[in-house]
């Protein structure tokens, strides 16, 4: 049973974190009113990859899933100028809004937007924290435990604390007391 618990509780822990990034916006026209069918594509731009999206019916769009790292976002439409979003940056777990003002014009037409969105993820209270391998290498990590380097993080706290007892040797010349496998584990001594 405290197996059964144990796994629940480690797999609800690991639904939660969410390395990745995402890109959510409207897509409106000149007079205000918003478009749908836009299609949204966003292009990695150090793997070259790129994901595409589409605006639904009230003119929001989402993609999800997105690996941190330097973007560019291209925006087209019957009847629309295209809209290009140049170089931003996204971090782990945000969630960047990109709002997309198409103006009236020939597709073959492109606006492009120079200015770099705002950091502030306004669509979650999500938190997430980039640590750099400067910062690593300067900090000093009592044992140079690398899974220390979590608690760096926001709010973060060790989750099972790590109780060792020690099993009894009947005999004083006997070798030194060891960790019992049962205290490790979890299961009560018999």
């Amino acid at each position: 049973m405290r197996v059964l618990a144990l796994f629940f509780g480690i797999a609800s822990i690991g639904l939660a974190q969410n390395p990745s990034a995402s890109v959510v916006g409207r897509i409106a026209d000149p007079t205000g009113a918003v478009v749908p069918g836009v299609t949204v594509k966003i292009t990695n731009l150090d793997t070259n990859l790129s994901q595409h999206g589409r605006s639904n019916e009230t003119g929001d769009f989402t993609i999800p899933f997105l690996n941190p790292g330097r973007y560019t976002l291209e925006a087209t439409a019957a009847g629309f100028r295209g809209f290009r979003q140049t170089e931003f940056t996204l971090a782990i777990d945000q969630a960047l809004r990109i709002d997309i003002p198409l103006t009236l014009g020939a597709a073959s037409e492109t606006i492009e937007v120079k200015d770099t969105p705002p950091v502030l993820n306004t669509e979650s209270a999500a938190r997430g924290e980039i640590t750099t391998h400067d910062e690593i290498a300067e900090m000093p990590l009592d044992g140079r435990n690398y899974s220390d380097l979590a608690l760096l993080t926001h709010n973060s706290r060790r989750i099972l604390p790590v109780r060792l007892t020690y099993a009894a040797f009947p005999k004083a010349h006997d070798p030194p007391r060891v960790p019992s496998i049962h205290a490790i584990i979890g299961f009560p001594r018999v």
